[in-house]
């Protein structure tokens, strides 16, 4: 057997690369950078809460203001609501009446427009004398057609 022979190449032997030294990269300005930086933000973000923090507690002092405010408009209301009920009583307005003259009807009258006369019953007339501090009874001007008061005087 035959051994062929082979051809041997040598080998190349890689070239190393060269190393030189460098300067390591200055690491006090970029941890300075990003100390002020985080500093910053953690400052703004304090000052931004302070600042919702005083303006709702400002909101607050407000709606107690306004809520005792709204307390005494109450209070106000229902004392206003009893004096106007006190007022309208039967009795008071009987009283006020009499206080500024007014006195009591003591029968019905009808206004006729057509001879401009005020048709009485029997004793009203007399009662109306004898007051003495009545206001007169105001002219009546003819205005548009013929009206009989409530529609039952004329038959």
């Amino acid at each position: 057997m035959s051994v062929a022979a082979k051809t041997v190449r040598p080998l190349r032997v890689a070239e190393r690369p060269r190393l030189s030294v460098v300067s390591s990269p200055s690491r006090k300005r970029g941890n300075t950078i990003t100390a002020l930086l985080a500093t910053a933000i953690l400052g703004a973000a304090l000052a931004i809460c302070l600042l919702l923090n005083i303006s709702l507690s400002n909101g607050s002092y407000e709606l107690t203001s306004l809520q005792r405010q709204i307390t005494n408009l109450e209070h106000t209301k229902a004392e206003l609501v009893r004096e106007s009920e006190r007022l309208a009583t039967p009795q008071e307005l009987a009283r006020r009446a009499e206080s500024i003259g007014m006195v009591p009807a003591s029968g019905a009258s009808y206004i006729d427009l057509s001879s401009n006369t005020i048709m009485e019953t029997q004793g009203q007339e007399a009662a109306r004398r004898q007051v003495s501090n009545t206001v007169p009874v105001a002219a009546i001007y003819r205005t548009g057609p013929t009206y009989y008061g409530m529609g039952n005087e004329r038959g």
